[in-house]
């Protein structure tokens, strides 16, 4: 797909007002940074999930103190958000079993973030390899209701930044 048929299928897509979704696709699920990721996985590691963990309620509490979340429930959030992004499509966690969160381990990308003195270069990997709408980044139902996108976001990003002189 090149930059113009990039462009045009995004405003075609965003011109459709009757859809429900009105392009949250494009957004993020919450502000993720490098540092709240490396957090999360320095976490993680050191609490055993470089082989599997098993998640408990203080574990969640922990990651909410660590990164400054204030609800009664944190694994709601920390599980929808963070988690959800850092295992699909950030590759950065995987769960034992797909369908819950209950044991998680580190992928070697997760490892790596955990443990690396250069967050930016281990997830830049990462958002490189990313397709939307691909498995294994998007699950099977979101890859088959976009099916017409096979795009790697961060390097369109970093196209329209570059023919934007905003690099």
């Amino acid at each position: 797909m090149t930059f113009g048929e990039l462009r045009d299928a995004l405003t075609a897509r965003l011109d459709e007002g009757d859809r429900g979704d009105r392009g949250w696709w494009l957004l993020t699920r919450v502000h993720l940074s490098a540092v709240r990721l490396q957090q999360i996985a320095s976490y993680l590691h050191d609490a055993g999930a470089a082989h599997a963990l098993t998640l408990t309620p203080g574990h969640y509490r922990n990651l909410a103190r660590n990164l400054e979340i204030d609800t009664p429930v944190p694994a709601v959030v920390i599980n929808r958000h963070y988690f959800l992004a850092m295992d699909t499509p950030l590759r950065l966690i995987e769960r034992i079993d797909a369908r819950r969160w209950q044991d998680i381990r580190l992928t070697p990308a997760g490892i790596a973030l955990a443990t690396a003195t250069d967050t930016v270069e281990v997830l830049e990997n990462q958002l490189a390899g990313i397709r939307f709408c691909r498995v294994p980044w998007y699950s099977r139902g979101r890859a088959d209701e976009y099916a017409a996108f096979n795009i790697r976001p961060y390097q369109a990003i970093l196209d329209v930044l570059a023919r934007s002189a905003g690099m």
